[in-house]
């Protein structure tokens, strides 16, 4: 159930950089305007879903690294704990 989880916060966050402006957009937006609405569709569907396919491969690649190497997931939660209690310290 985890990995559904984290596979959707993923899933939202690539969709939220994806409706974002920036080079792919420009692209999708050139492709729409030179060749027509449907090919503007398909160029959008192809970064989200290589956008997509990154994002699954990354995440199986850290979980496997994680689990390979128990004491580097110690540090990596460590260390994250430590950020967020710095951050909580600068806002106070």
């Amino acid at each position: 159930m985890q990995h559904w989880t984290a596979l959707l916060g993923i899933t939202a966050a690539i969709g939220i950089g994806a409706a974002s402006p920036g080079p792919s957009f420009v692209m999708v937006a050139r492709t729409a305007a030179s060749q027509g609405r449907p090919h503007g569709l398909l160029a959008a569907a192809g970064i989200g879903v290589g956008g997509l396919i990154f994002a699954i491969l990354a995440l199986l690649g850290l979980h496997s690294l994680l689990n390979l190497a128990p004491a580097l997931y110690l540090a990596l939660k460590l260390a994250g704990g430590l950020y967020l209690a710095w951050l909580g310290w600068r806002i106070w």
